[in-house]
């Protein structure tokens, strides 16, 4: 009893806001709004979260959940071509949206102090429902209130990346109109946000840039360190291809015996890659664990793998992890891409920059194991600037002034 009179308390006290998303602490895409929630928590306003079924949810968050669609019609074959499925799908949204309405209007008028409510927003992954959007859009018009969408991945994906143009035009032409009719529209970083301008100039004028957010600084015990570990975390897919990297480091085996490259949470096939039998005991994968701590930690060099190609507008989430801690850390990225942008605009922060095509990945690799990096205030910096708080600040009071 007394814990719901002190919630209702908290409620009236803080600024309510409504945010709608297809994803929650499940995937990247998922820790990414979690990250976001928590920000805007921390900015005083209180989330109503619409989303699909989650198994873990936060004390502070109103939650409504909606049943998620089936993938395909009972009557359509799953052999069914992929531009009529993202047309079958499109339509499937729009209908299970109007569906949802009346339940989201009983629960915003049961659950939500909605006079004191202050914004709508949507954050969505690269696999953008339609239906969400309209659910947004709708609540946004019958309440009055700015309508934001926000998206972690670009939306359609880009040629290297995405599908054929018909198929990234349909999905394109299917989410378009909401984005015109939004208040503001966000991309999670600079590159992104060009690369969607390419295809809607006309929200240049509303559009915002929101950082996946970078966690709270770490400081671990240097002795913990096993020299001339070189850390790889998480799964590897899409245009991210490892042989590059296995083919230098095993050149750099040969100038420094001791190093060591360790794929976690991976279930690459190491075997693969013509590794000579004396060298494999330089390889490790660990396909799962329950505490990464652990592994950051005992690495002298941490690894951010992304695609060969330029302007690339993707950056990776593992990024914003590696960076809140004392460790260093080598990203290999394209020219002129997200992540090469952003350690371009933040230098001293113990990240080196290796650019295919362009850099010697040995004589990179060289210099930083023999480089002592103990000098850590700007990559704080770099954590405190993008922290949840900071990033959905700035969104907020962007949001102020509609």
């Amino acid at each position: 009893m007394f814990n719901r009179i002190l919630k209702k308390i908290i409620m009236k006290e803080m600024k309510n806001c409504i945010i709608i998303s297809d994803s929650f602490n499940s995937d990247a895409t998922g820790l990414v709004v979690k990250n976001l929630i928590q920000g805007i928590t921390e900015n005083q306003y209180y989330p109503n979260l619409i989303t699909f079924p989650v198994k873990k949810l936060d004390d502070k968050i109103n939650l409504i959940t909606i049943p998620k669609n089936n993938t395909l019609s009972p009557n359509l074959s799953p052999k069914v071509d992929k531009l009529k499925m993202i047309i079958f799908k499109s339509l499937l949204d729009y209908s299970k949206g109007k569906n949802d309405l009346k339940m989201i209007k009983d629960w915003i008028a049961s659950k939500v102090e909605i006079e004191n409510t202050k914004f709508v927003l949507v954050i969505s992954s690269g696999n953008v429902s339609v239906r969400l959007l309209r659910i947004g859009k709708k609540i946004s018009e019958t309440y009055n209130l700015p309508y934001i969408i926000h998206s972690t991945d670009p939306i359609p994906s880009p040629k290297p990346w995405g599908d054929k143009e018909i198929f990234r035009s349909a999905l394109f032409s299917a989410i378009k109109p909401f984005y015109k009719m939004a208040n503001l529209v966000g991309s999670s970083n600079t590159v992104m946000l060009e690369y969607q301008l390419s295809y809607m100039p006309t929200i240049k004028g509303k559009s915002f840039v929101l950082y996946n957010p970078v966690s709270q600084w770490q400081e671990l015990e240097e002795n913990r360190i096993e020299r001339g570990t070189f850390l790889y975390l998480g799964s590897i897919y899409g245009k991210r291809d490892p042989s590059f990297l296995i083919s230098q480091f095993l050149i750099l085996i040969e100038k420094y015996n001791f190093v060591k490259l360790k794929f976690v949470g991976s279930d690459i096939d190491i075997l693969k890659y013509n590794i000579p039998k004396h060298r494999i005991k330089n390889f490790e994968v660990i396909s799962w664990t329950d505490n990464v701590e652990k592994y950051i930690a005992s690495s002298e060099v941490l690894l951010d793998l992304n695609a060969n190609i330029e302007k690339d507008v993707f950056l990776s989430s593992k990024l914003s992890k590696y960076l809140s801690y004392n460790r260093k850390i080598l990203v290999m990225c394209a020219k002129e891409s997200a992540p090469a942008i952003l350690i371009n605009d933040n230098p001293n922060i113990g990240v080196w920059k290796f650019q295919y095509n362009l850099d010697n990945f040995i004589d990179l690799s060289s210099e930083i194991l023999n480089t002592n990096f103990s000098n850590w205030i700007y990559r704080k910096k770099l954590c405190f600037d993008f922290s949840a708080k900071n990033q959905t600040s700035h969104l907020i009071e962007r949001i102020k002034k509609l």
